[in-house]
């Protein structure tokens, strides 16, 4: 097992600190292609405050400190990344139907408030195969982590990017963050990047939950997706974070836990986002700005499920440099999806599709963000609210 873990502060701080200060990059103004390798413009952000992080606060003057006295080899390459999702989509199912080219369905349910005119069509289970809810209809105790006299809380921090994929330039520094966050609140944390690791029931079972930040493409082994599959179906926790949604795009159980993949974006911008829900995960952020960042359009749409329940919408209208995106997804309209929540096949899933630039590492709504939805797979904390 390849364990990665960043325990030094100083580490993180340099890692950070690098990054941000790189020189803005130009900003796309066009669609993605295939061979695209800019990235977004790196800016310095907001700094980590003591509510956010359950912890000790993070400042600029810190990540300057910890900058100089860390030795020249701790800082992060910040070379320009790949556009790891460009193509994935499109070769996974060629045939895929963007939401504004397929006839609502005969589905139960009319309108939703705040999301648009899409109506539900189907249950994960006539999807999928699965069960799904946004109660505890579908959930499983049968690993009973959270009730009893017990040890803090285990997550397992998962961030392989298949071979011959760019990956994402704050992943590392993104597990360094979430490696940190978690700690501060007072959880075990183990990080790897070994397919290896995620092919053992046993391995996956000490874990109250499973976060996958900025995966890419095959990242689980057919051993890895049956693993995870029976720990979910025991009552595990998952939280996919941005190119989660760009990961294993050719297994049907996996887009079900997920809820929707990865078809394309519009150029990377700042946006507002508004929630729709009171759940704690997202009920700080309304009127929140996130950018540079890449709102995905995703396939299918989550709003055509009947049981999963949507946290976080961007409003289109701040999309000031569009929505279409590079395989030509128009946008995903008013109730434009970004966070969601499920039960689903015995465990409980949070999905955010924020998470693709170093910046918003540092910003202290998107780890309250993240911490939130972690906690609620967790069973730590309120859980899909509506």
């Amino acid at each position: 097992m390849t364990l990665h873990a960043f325990k030094s502060a100083a580490a993180t701080g340099a890692l950070l600190a690098g990054l941000l200060a790189t020189p803005v990059l130009a900003q796309q103004t066009g669609a993605d292609t295939e061979t695209d390798l800019s990235e977004d413009g790196v800016m310095t952000g907001d700094v980590p405050s003591e509510e956010a992080t359950g912890g000790e606060a993070v400042s600029s003057e810190d990540l300057t400190t910890e900058a100089a006295e860390t030795e020249e080899g701790d800082s992060a390459d910040t070379d320009p990344e790949a556009d790891a999702n460009a193509g994935t989509a499109g070769q996974a199912d060629a045939t895929v139907e963007s939401a504004t080219e397929t006839e609502p369905g005969d589905a139960a349910g009319g309108a939703l408030t705040g999301l648009g005119d899409v109506e539900p069509r189907y249950t994960t289970m006539e999807k999928y195969g699965f069960c799904g809810s946004i109660d505890d209809t579908c959930y499983n105790d049968w690993y009973d982590r959270t009730s009893g006299e017990e040890e803090a809380g285990k997550i397992l921090i998962y961030y392989e990017v298949a071979a011959g994929v760019g990956p994402h330039d704050n992943r590392e520094a993104g597990v360094a963050v979430l490696e940190a966050m978690f700690e501060d609140a007072g959880y075990e944390v183990e990080a790897t990047e070994d397919p290896a690791f995620m092919e053992s029931g046993f391995s996956l079972r000490p874990f109250d939950t499973i976060v996958f930040f900025n995966t890419g493409r095959d990242a689980l082994t057919s051993l890895g997706l049956m693993s995870l599959r029976i720990y979910m179906e025991g009552g595990g926790g998952f939280v996919g974070i941005h190119n989660a949604f760009g990961t294993n795009f050719n297994n049907t159980w996996f887009e079900g836990l997920l809820g929707a993949q990865l078809y394309d974006h519009a150029p990377r911008q700042t946006a507002t986002v508004v929630p729709q829900s009171s759940d704690p995960s997202v009920a700080h952020l309304d009127g929140v700005e996130f950018g540079p960042e890449e709102f995905y359009n995703v396939h299918p749409d989550p709003r055509w499920l009947e049981d999963i329940r949507i946290l976080l919408t961007v409003d289109e209208a701040t999309m000031t440099d569009g929505t279409s995106g590079y395989y030509g997804h128009p946008g995903m309209g008013e109730g434009h999806p970004v966070s969601w929540c499920h039960y689903y096949d015995g465990g409980r899933a949070w999905l955010t599709t924020l998470g693709h630039s170093v910046e918003i590492l540092v910003d202290p709504n998107w780890q309250e963000h993240i911490m939130a939805g972690v906690e609620g797979t967790m069973g730590n904390a309120p859980f899909c609210t509506e």
